[in-house]
């Protein structure tokens, strides 16, 4: 029988939603014209398909947008990914991808797998990333910087009848459209820039005023008593002052020259702004944006001030920089509360494919360009009235155990929340025992909008994933599973809270990962001000790396990329490997730091291997034989959630069971003869390649040594076993018709 029925053991389908504008799964599983037609089905899940992280991120990482808007007096941002939600009032709009956030959470996420560090020790000081973006404030600052000395060659230029002056005045044109561009794709941004221009200012009236406290003469603002001079940029584009000697007409002349192109410059900027707002709106942000890029629209030349007016002008920049710091901390506090999650979502993603795939990082595919489906929704939506019938009989006929070419083998759900946080979900008349109830099927009836996966939508999920044969990797998010804070409590709490999820088809991962630990009580602007950033702590779902390494073991190209090159038969397909094996664990570790300063105590070791429970990863000290220790979190069980004798099942028995039976389904009507004849080809090449000494230590052996398929009653031969080192299951779903039945149906 050809192994290439099954040409793939790794399709794998992701169910989160990423971005709302797009399709979703829902509306292609409720057109009846497509899934009626299996073709047209697949076409339409191409839309949904993606190779890589860099394609996903293209189709699905959402726009965000940003809103200046007054509330009560003030001035106040907020984000959102929803268009709905803003297509009324003046707002900009970026990609996530682009943004220091984003960009800061990406890099840790490298940077610690990497470092080999614990959480407590690994520096994270990148944070600050965030509340003041670099890239974006030394980009402001070149910017204009670069068009004061385009004003300033312009002028010489065209007083000398020079042709440059055409270059010149192009190159300001080049430069007013950067402007644009920029505060076009994030505003809040802008405001560092200007706090630090204040900042500057401050510094030098408070040096000014200690020098000559006590004194009643007039000094000269910002520099020493009989000194004079003007505002410019220095060479990063910060604003600083150059002393101009007393006398020098030429000095003042050029003090002169630098406030009237400081003028010109906020006529451009501000005509540029205003014809992007022609009624006027938003006057902050027209002020903010003159700030940034024309702060020389005023009189640059630094005259002699008494310490009254040192005092006063002192005030002033006080409470504007108040205002504006109160601004940009309550903007920060904004966008991470509403763009937190969405992040952690796309990196979850990310996690995925770079352990999925044998190149990993943003371009990493999987072997054949095998696609990943997003459903772009949350399962509670498919599991809806009008939805659940549909998808079932989706995930069963066209893309579950029935289907040997186009077969989804894994799924993943994230984000799955406990009970303690199931009531956040639900609607508010939960408890009315007089509220409108459905006459539903389910015990536990599924709110499809609820925000986080419910364990009331987790529940029958799995058992239509269960029918159709569909491995799903879910985890659970809590406080306690975390790796600081797992403990043996926790283990035996999610273990009785899934005691009924009896299912070869389901696993459970944990602990979730930290990617960032929460930053309670943040003060950004000391020691000039206390005002406080809570930073929450940013996850990693466990479900994501798990899948990924599921994924991972199933194609040849990664096995040999990962440490078994010479031992991989590229004809095998890949279920038997096992996760458990200490081989594979020792080359398919996580790309995690080890997290914990601390190692698992004996109650939390024994709460797990007591009965080997779920997908479970593991931090603590393990040494290669050269004596050096592993840097990253590893692989400490993978199992199902189905029981099997005192013990949880391990994947790869599901995986084998699942192999078989499609291979047997093929052979229709299935009969003794077309088995026993499936006994000697393939399952005779299996045995012989476990025992052959040239083959015996491939580590993608179909059947390892001392294991066979056969009957489980050679005199009866009803039901077909596979007969593993550790104990025999039987392949129910495969029902075997005797000659005699066959030849009466003739």
């Amino acid at each position: 029988m050809a192994q290439n029925f099954v040409p793939q053991t790794y399709k794998t389908i992701i169910f989160e939603e990423f971005d709302p504008s797009k399709t979703s799964l829902v509306e292609i599983v409720n057109d009846s014209k497509k899934t009626s037609d299996g073709n047209k089905l697949i076409q339409s899940l191409e839309e949904l398909t993606v190779h890589s992280f860099d394609e996903f991120m293209e189709k699905f990482a959402p726009t965000v947008y940003e809103v200046c808007t007054e509330v009560d007096g003030k001035i106040r941002f907020f984000y959102t990914i929803n268009y709905d939600e803003v297509k009324t009032q003046p707002h900009v709009e970026k990609k996530i991808s682009e943004d220091a956030y984003y960009k800061m959470l990406s890099r840790m996420y490298d940077a610690k797998g990497a470092s080999g560090q614990n959480n407590l020790t690994f520096d994270d000081s990148e944070i600050l990333e965030i509340l003041t973006p670099k890239q974006e404030v030394e980009a402001a600052r070149d910017l204009r910087k670069e068009l004061e000395y385009n004003f300033k060659q312009y002028h010489e230029a065209a007083a000398k009848g020079d042709a440059d002056a055409s270059y010149y005045s192009s190159e300001i044109k080049k430069n007013r459209k950067q402007i644009m561009r920029q505060y076009s794709g994030t505003q809040s941004s802008m405001i560092p820039i200007v706090l630090e221009d204040y900042k500057t200012k401050l510094k030098r009236l408070e040096q000014t005023q200690n020098a000559v406290e006590g004194s009643n003469n007039k000094v000269a603002g910002f520099l020493p008593s009989g000194k004079s001079g003007e505002l410019v940029f220095d060479d990063d584009g910060r604003i600083t002052i150059r002393e101009l000697p007393p006398g020098k007409s030429d000095e003042t002349a050029n003090s002169s020259e630098t406030q009237n192109i400081g003028e010109e410059v906020a006529l451009v900027v501000a005509k540029d702004f205003d014809k992007r707002n022609p009624n006027g709106e938003n006057k902050f942000m027209r002020s903010l944006v003159l700030s940034t890029y024309a702060p020389m629209s005023v009189s640059t030349q630094i005259t002699s001030m008494s310490m009254e007016q040192i005092e006063e002008e002192k005030q002033k920049l006080l409470e504007k920089r108040d205002i504006l710091e109160e601004v940009f901390c309550e903007a920060k506090i904004a966008f991470i509360s509403e763009l937190s999650k969405i992040i952690e979502k796309l990196i979850g993603v990310k996690v995925f494919f770079d352990h999925a795939t044998s190149k990993g990082g943003s371009q990493g595919e999987l072997q054949n360009r095998v696609g990943v489906i997003i459903s772009n929704c949350k399962i509670s939506k498919l599991l809806a009235d009008k939805t659940k019938d549909n998808f079932a009989s989706v995930m069963k006929d066209s893309l579950g155990s029935n289907q040997p070419t186009e077969r989804l083998w894994f799924a993943v759900v994230p984000n799955v929340v406990d009970g303690a946080d199931i009531s956040s979900n639900l609607s508010a008349n939960a408890d009315d025992p007089f509220a409108d109830i459905d006459d539903d099927d389910e015990e536990t009836a599924v709110n499809e909008n609820e925000i986080n996966v419910s364990i009331n939508s987790l529940l029958p999920f799995l058992g239509i994933m269960e029918k159709a044969r569909i491995m799903t990797i879910f985890d659970i998010r809590s406080e306690a599973n975390t790796f600081a804070a797992l403990s043996a409590q926790e283990v035996d709490d999610k273990m009785k809270l899934l005691e009924s999820v009896n299912y070869s088809h389901a696993v459970y991962a944990y602990p979730n990962f930290t990617l960032m630990r929460p930053r309670p009580g943040f003060k950004p602007f000391q020691p000039y001000s206390d005002r406080v950033i809570e930073l929450p702590g940013i996850y990693i779902d466990a479900a994501y790396p798990a899948a990924g390494l599921l994924v991972a073991i199933q194609q040849t190209r990664c096995l040999e990329d990962h440490g078994f090159r010479g031992r991989v038969d590229k004809d095998n397909v890949c279920v038997r490997v096992d996760l458990e094996d200490e081989d594979v664990k020792r080359n398919f570790k996580t790309k995690f730091n080890k997290e914990s300063a601390l190692q698992w105590n004996e109650d939390l070791k024994r709460a797990i291997n007591s009965r080997m429970f779920g997908f479970a990863f593991c931090g603590d000290d393990v040494f290669d034989t050269s004596g050096d220790p592993w840097k990253n979190s590893y692989v400490y069980c993978a199992r199902t959630l189905k029981r099997d004798n005192d013990r949880f099942k391990p994947i790869y028995k599901t995986m084998m069971e699942d192999y078989i039976s499609i291979l047997l389904s093929g052979q229709k009507p299935l009969n003794e003869n077309k088995v026993e004849n499936f006994f000697k080809d393939p399952v005779g090449k299996w045995v012989t390649q476990s025992t052959r000494e040239k083959t015996q230590n491939n580590v993608n052996l179909i059947l390892c040594k001392n294991e066979n398929v056969t009957w489980k009653d050679p005199s009866s031969k009803k039901e077909i076993a596979i007969k593993f080192q550790s104990g025999t299951t039987t392949l129910d779903d495969i029902i075997v018709n005797s000659e005699s039945t066959e030849e009466a149906g003739k």
